[in-house]
């Protein structure tokens, strides 16, 4: 009788422990539901390092704590050194910044990548560094056979970007002997979807930064 207390008594205390948990972190005892209310209590209440980058899917920035908002967008901003000390310990200058001043990163409509930190998938960049854009390169083929003196357009063939155009051009290969030609044109849409940027799939939210302890 006393192991059987006892293991019922420890699993008591655990049943009781998660539930006390999950009320803690936001969640409801069977964690099919969320509270927001209370994570937000947990952020304002601290724990979060100065430096944190977080993605936070409201236009307005988080409740300011005790009357401080120690949240701020991402958006490139210049401030004072000797008004945010524990920032400035963490990120420097690596975002810009000269004297008395720096800046935050700037992330308005940007990607943000893991840093490669000896992977050699990304490698060469530091922390912070920014990148340009670029694409793997797109290739096609056209191959031409048969004689010049009939229409070249029924005897090539293409692939992948490149195709037959709508161009039909005469021309003059050596003496009278003549010949018919056809432009052959470009089109990486015929390939991979295409825009004014290059971009994977995504969905937009607003980065901040965590300024002040």
């Amino acid at each position: 009788m006393k192991i059987l207390n006892q293991k019922y008594i420890q699993g008591f205390s655990i049943v009781l422990f998660l539930l006390l948990a999950s009320v803690e972190t936001g969640y409801s005892a069977d964690s099919t539901s969320f509270i927001p209310a209370n994570v937000t209590a947990e952020v304002n209440a601290g724990g979060v390092p100065v430096g944190t980058v977080i993605a936070w899917s409201s236009r307005s920035l988080p409740p300011a704590e005790n009357g401080v908002q120690k949240w701020a967008e991402c958006n490139g901003r210049r401030l004072s050194r000797a008004a945010y000390p524990e920032l400035f310990a963490q990120i420097g200058t690596q975002f810009g910044g000269w004297g008395a001043s720096f800046y935050l990163p700037d992330l308005r409509g940007e990607f943000v990548r893991g840093w490669d930190h000896g992977r050699e998938v990304d490698a060469g960049r530091g922390v912070g560094t920014y990148q340009g854009d670029a694409i793997r390169n797109i290739k096609g083929s056209a191959t031409v056979t048969g004689s010049i003196q009939g229409p070249l357009y029924y005897k090539s063939v293409t692939s992948g970007a490149i195709y037959k155009g709508s161009t039909n051009m005469a021309h003059s290969v050596s003496g009278d002997n003549s010949g018919y030609g056809r432009s052959f044109e470009f089109d990486a849409s015929r390939v991979v979807p295409t825009a004014d940027e290059n971009r994977p799939r995504n969905m937009a939210l607003m980065f901040l930064i965590r300024i002040l302890p």
